[in-house]
């Protein structure tokens, strides 16, 4: 097992889909200075939950005739900064243009997660979701 202490940005991010722990680190990759796919697994973090983007710092574990994993992972410089000023905003719907409320709460979610500014009602959402089941209307 090595003791060398690298450091890399997290690529690649699978994250739970379903049940208590939704949201939750699956798995990751690292790229290395070295151009080296790394393995960073959720019992290797510890309390931290790196995200896409994310710089870590590890001890590098080449012990595995799999590749590289990274032990002791922590966080050193996350991608998402969520500002401390955030205030409610009011939003136009695109489809009816009623005019809703952007909650601080909603905000940190979608910045967290690394989504878009929402552009339609919750209402408005969930007829879309039931006219296009698949997501995208057709051409």
């Amino acid at each position: 097992m090595g003791t060398i202490r690298a450091e890399a940005v997290i690529n690649y991010a699978k994250l739970l889909e379903y049940g208590a722990r939704r949201g939750g680190l699956m798995y990751a990759f690292a790229r290395g200075e070295d151009g080296r796919k790394i393995f960073v697994h959720p019992s290797d973090c510890g309390d931290v939950q790196p995200q896409r983007f994310d710089r870590i710092s590890f001890t590098v574990d080449d012990s595995d005739p799999r590749g590289l994993r990274a032990r002791d992972v922590q966080i050193v410089q996350a991608a998402v900064v969520v500002p401390e000023q955030l205030a409610d905003r009011t939003i136009v719907c695109c489809d009816c243009r009623a005019v809703f409320v952007w909650t601080v709460a909603e905000q940190r979610f979608y910045l967290m997660r690394r989504l878009r500014t929402p552009k339609r009602c919750k209402p408005c959402v969930r007829t879309f979701r039931e006219q296009y089941p698949n997501g995208m209307p057709p051409r």
